[in-house]
Parts: structure tokens; C-alpha cells; sequence
């Protein structure tokens, strides 16, 4: 480390000029705590080379030797003065850690104080957008001058009470609070309007939906569906008179009615229960179309929430799946914290009758680690499954699996060329390189920001494995790499 010289460093502090609260930060943070942050130096060891005295060099002791007789007769010169030093002698201190600890603390006080006058500077510097606000250098959205979205995948009317309910709390701070989504949405959308930061507060209303707000930094606020257990599951049933008995039973001119694509109950967990088998499939329906077609035996087969159908003597369960997690409201990272704070007070303490509406309440956040699990066999069925032509084959073919990973990292090569870092299911890494040009052609990953934390298959590509488990391999066409169903 270069040492800052004492009157230079006078000088430099003499040139700033800083604002009063830029100071009142400084010494909030305190000059020990800069020092120790930027150096290693524990706390204790800068008390320690403060607080010990530094050694005394104004004074300088030089050997005394035995005075010499002199001969009778002879003048006597008086002794030299005790801080005397004779004429010729050059005497300078030793170096020592204290004097450098001194100059490297001045050069510290310089250096914390331009830090805090660049964060003054940015937090002074207006966002690119109007309705966005600087708060400690972040922009977050102004909801003075554009409206709180609050985004649903039911009935807007079951909100209704709720949005004047949080217009009326918020009341000058919010220019207007808009309820936006119906029971025609489909999660596609949803997960699009959160990954874009689009929707501020969401009532997620499934466990894919929360997992995609908790992938782009939403919050945590309360649960939905309070009145039902922490967790649910969905049931494959058949109308009580089939001639299905089990999965078993099922073949390629078995017709099956699905949900959504991206729906927990409806589509992940029959597609993962389903694994292996080839059916004719109608997917995209709500629970009570499903439940409609299987009753009229349009379909032979249908995949609801167990509970909706159980007690149906007209219907009999022939699956039922494994434990999902429930979800619930979720908060924009958009938002400044303290509008967050806010928000999450004024939801916790409203009014049963609002909570009963907009059905949720306080409670324990989901875990959706098992659940992910789940969800990437089934992305990875999805990648190489065809179900635009029936029948559908729920697997993949041994030369169309592909390579299976999240991308953690990327890195400009320059020329063009980025490299992904691929993590992969067996804990193993690849390093994946693309060209810009294809990367921009490949379906929902245009972009290394777009794609990065993504869970992707990578088809048609022949790793070269390297040396500690890791390979390498390149990407020619944007075929080769399928970026996931949102959820994963």
C-alpha cells in the first residue's frame, strides 16, 4: 500500500466540501470501521495500535562517554547542552508501525470521504424513468406518480373490497391502487408480469407462480388459502363407471384433460406421475372444465386439486401425488422499503372480513425445495415432449434428454462469445459457449442477464469432459438449449 503524505492529505481535505448529512454517515460508520473493512484489521487490533504510546523521538539520547582529565592549566570546555547534538551528527527516528498506522489512518479519513461523497453524488443523481425514486443509490418505483398494481389470477370482484381497503390506508402516498389480472389469465402471463417486475403485489395463488416471484427477489408478505393445510395434492380420477382402474390401465388412445402448463396440480405433478406413459392430451383447462369433461366423457381421464373432487360420487381417484407446498402473497423488490414495511403492516392488520375476501392471512412461508425437485424432471419431460400432436410422449428419448443444469454466471469472451457457467444435477460444471447472435435467437434467453439463474436443457450437444468433473461444450444453434418452463 502506497503511503499518503501528511500535507497532501491536508490538502485534499481542505479541497472537499461535503454536505452535512454525507458527515453525519461518516461518523455514524466511524473511521475504525472503514479501515478495518477495507484492510482485514480486526476491530480489537486497530484499538490496540491506537491506544498504545507511540515512543518519544523529540529527544534523543546520545552514549555518554567518561569524561577525559585534562591537564593541569588547561581550559576546561564546558559540556555541550543536554539537547545538544554536536555538529555533524545526523540522528533520525526509526521507522515504526505507529507512524505508518498514522498516515495510512489519514489516508483512510481521505478515502472514506470521497466514498461517501460519490454515494452522495449517486443518490442526488435522478433515476432514468420519472416515476422511479433514488433511495440509498437503488431506484425503486414512485407510487406517487404511477399506480400500485396489485396482480390476481381469479375474480377481480373478490378484491374489491381489499384495493379500496389499501387505497384508503395508503391514502396521499399511493397516486392509485389497480387490480390486474382475471380468472382468464393464465400463469404464462402471470410469471411474465412478475419476472418483469410488472405486478408490485401478487396473490400467487400457486406454488409455480410463488416460486417465480421468490426467483426475481419478490417478499414474503402473508399466505393464501389459510383455512386449508400447509400443503395439497392433486389427483388423476376418472368418471365412477370407467374401466380404468390405475395408471396402469393407460395407453396412447387414453384421452387425459390437463391444466394450465405451468399449474401445480392440473400439469406438473400428473406429467411427473404420468412419467413414461404416451396419451392423447387437451391441456389449458380450469378445474371446472376438467371436471366437465371428464363428466360428459369427452376425456377419459382429468388432474384437479384431490380435495375438489374426493367426495364426488359421480368421479373416483385413481392417483393421488405427492405433497405441494402451498403459496401466497408476494411483495415487488420495485418498491422502496419502507413502502414494503408499510404494505406488510397494513395487510397483517386488516380487518378479518378483508382477509377472508382476498383469501389469505398470517403464516409460515412455503418450502419449495422438494417441490423444485419435482418440477425440473417434469421441465425436462417438457423440453423434448411434442404436445402439439397427440399422442403425447411423457419421457424423452435417450438421444433427445440433453443435458440438464441451472446456469450460475456468465462471462464476455469478447468477439462475440459468451461463456455460461452450467451447473448441473450431479453437482458437476460445464462450461457452455455461445455466440451473442445465437443466444439472441433462443426463446426466453435473448440475453446472458435473461438467461443467467435459469434452468435450461441443453439437446443435441456432446459434452468433452474435463479434468475434477467438469466438461466443456458449444452451443451452434439456438435448438440446442431450451430455457425451461417458468418454476424451476
Amino acid at each position: 500500500m502506497q503511503i499518503c503524505h501528511v500535507s497532501k492529505i491536508q490538502q485534499v481535505l481542505g479541497s472537499i466540501r461535503t454536505r452535512e448529512n454525507v458527515a453525519a454517515k461518516f461518523n455514524e460508520v466511524g473511521i475504525k470501521k472503514i479501515i478495518s473493512e477495507l484492510t482485514g484489521i480486526s476491530l480489537e487490533k486497530i484499538e490496540r495500535l491506537i491506544n498504545v504510546q507511540s515512543p518519544d523521538y523529540t529527544t534523543v539520547k546520545l552514549p555518554v562517554e567518561s569524561p577525559k582529565l585534562k591537564p593541569v592549566g588547561t581550559t576546561v570546555e564546558p559540556p555541550p547542552k543536554k539537547d545538544t547534538i554536536p555538529v555533524g551528527t545526523t540522528v533520525e527516528p526509526p521507522h515504526n508501525k505507529y507512524i505508518h498506522f498514522s498516515k495510512i489512518l489519514s489516508c483512510f479519513v481521505v478515502v472514506g470521504a470521497g466514498i461517501f461523497a460519490i454515494l452522495y453524488y449517486f443518490n442526488q443523481t435522478p433515476c432514468e424513468t420519472a416515476t422511479e425514486t433514488r433511495v440509498n443509490s437503488i431506484c425503486y418505483k414512485d407510487i406517487t406518480k404511477k399506480p400500485l398494481i396489485v396482480g390476481i389470477v381469479t375474480s377481480p370482484k373478490q378484491y374489491s373490497e381489499f384495493k379500496t381497503y389499501l387505497k384508503k390506508q395508503l391514502g396521499s402516498q399511493a397516486i392509485d391502487v389497480v387490480v390486474e389480472g382475471n380468472s382468464e389469465i393464465t400463469y404464462k402471463e402471470a410469471q411474465n408480469n412478475i419476472s418483469t417486475n410488472k405486478w408490485d403485489i401478487v396473490f400467487a395463488n400457486s406454488p409455480m407462480n410463488g416460486m417465480r416471484a421468490k426467483d426475481n427477489s419478490y417478499k414474503w408478505l402473508v399466505r393464501m388459502f389459510p383455512k386449508y393445510l400447509l400443503s395439497y395434492q392433486s389427483a388423476l380420477f376418472v368418471i365412477s363407471d370407467s374401466s380404468i382402474k390405475s395408471i396402469k390401465d393407460i395407453n396412447s388412445t387414453t384421452t387425459i384433460a390437463l391444466g394450465d402448463f405451468n399449474s401445480a396440480s392440473s400439469f406438473y405433478m400428473p406429467t411427473y406421475d404420468l412419467y413414461g406413459k404416451s396419451m392423447t392430451v387437451t391441456a389449458g383447462h380450469r378445474s371446472s372444465k376438467i371436471r366437465e369433461l371428464v363428466a360428459n366423457k369427452q376425456a377419459d381421464i382429468g388432474a384437479v386439486v384431490y380435495t375438489t373432487i374426493k367426495d364426488d360420487p359421480q368421479f373416483r381417484v385413481i392417483q393421488i401425488s405427492r405433497e405441494i407446498p402451498g403459496t401466497g402473497v408476494y411483495l415487488s423488490p420495485k418498491l422502496t422499503p419502507t413502502v414494503q414495511k408499510q404494505i406488510q403492516n397494513i395487510l397483517e392488520n386488516a380487518p378479518k372480513k378483508i382477509k377472508e375476501q382476498a383469501n389469505y392471512d398470517i403464516g409460515k412461508e412455503p418450502d419449495y425445495k422438494q417441490f423444485r425437485t419435482i418440477a425440473l424432471r417434469v421441465d425436462q419431460v417438457l423440453s423434448c415432449a411434442n404436445f402439439s400432436r397427440n399422442p403425447v410422449q411423457f419421457f424423452c428419448n435417450a438421444t433427445s434428454q440433453g443435458i440438464l443444469g441451472r446456469v450460475a454466471g456468465f462471462t464476455n469472451q469478447g468477439n462475440g462469445t459468451i461463456r455460461l457457467r452450467l451447473e448441473r444435477e450431479n453437482h458437476k460444471t460445464c462450461q457452455v459457449f455461445v455466440s451473442s447472435q445465437t443466444l439472441n435467437k433462443i426463446t426466453d434467453g435473448s440475453s446472458p442477464e435473461i438467461i443467467n439463474r435459469k434452468q435450461v436443457n441443453i439437446i443435441g450437444v456432446e459434452p468433452i469432459e474435463l479434468e475434477e468433473g467438469t466438461c466443456q461444450l458449444t452451443i451452434e444453434n439456438p435448438t440446442q438449449l431450451v430455457v425451461l418452463q417458468p418454476g424451476a
